[in-house]
This record gives structure tokens, C-alpha cells and sequence, in this order.
């Protein structure tokens, strides 16, 4: 969707290939990478939300690197780890401490806040 949005400017119908079921797989690893920066810190529903968000952001991040900036990154690793990353250390930031969850933090939770 994305990437013909940036690159024609138009959506045509999207197509299921095994193309583009790599292409989601590599936003689903982002979204794990992500978890790992907001575990503790939200609920299952925020972490749903967050999910769908991140799906639609990390899109149009690959989008416009790889039509706009013609920035090569053959294993992902790029999109997918650094985006992940920064956006999980980024909800983290956003959402604070677990304290709101209404559970008592363990002392492992205390001393990474």
C-alpha cells in the first residue's frame, strides 16, 4: 500500500505475494522488537494499539526510505531493528512507569525507571 502510494502516488489493488508476506513479517519483527522496550510498562490493550500504529508508521518509514531515499538495506536490519527499537524506547518514554496499571513494581521495575 505504501510503497505505491510514495513511489506512484495512486493505491492500486494489493496484491498477496510471497513479496509482500515478507514485507509483513519484517513489520511484525519490528513490533516484537518494539515489545521488548514496553513490557511491564503498558496493558494488553495499549500494546494492541500500539501494534496496529506501529504496523501503519513502520509502512510508510520503509516506504519513503527505500522510494524516497533509495536507501538499500538488504537484510532489514535497518528498517526493521532501528525503527523498532527507537519506537519502543519512544512509547516507553511516552507512556512512564507501570505504576498506572495499578500493579506493584518489582524491584527489576523500579531500577529500570
Amino acid at each position: 500500500f505504501w510503497h505505491d502510494l510514495v513511489a506512484h502516488g495512486t493505491v492500486s489493488k494489493l496484491a498477496l505475494s510471497i513479496e509482500t508476506l515478507t514485507t509483513g513479517n519484517f513489520g511484525v519483527a519490528a513490533v516484537l522488537i518494539s515489545f521488548g522496550a514496553v513490557i511491564g510498562r503498558v496493558s494488553p490493550t495499549q500494546m494492541i494499539t500500539m501494534a496496529v500504529f506501529e504496523i501503519i508508521v513502520y509502512g510508510l518509514n520503509e516506504a519513503i526510505g527505500v522510494n524516497v531515499f533509495k536507501a538499500v538495506d538488504m537484510g532489514g536490519s535497518m528498517y526493521v531493528h532501528i525503527f523498532g527499537a527507537f519506537f519502543g524506547v519512544a512509547v516507553s518514554y511516552m507512556v512512564g512507569s507501570a505504576k498506572h496499571l495499578g500493579r506493584k513494581g518489582t524491584r527489576h521495575d523500579e531500577a529500570m525507571t
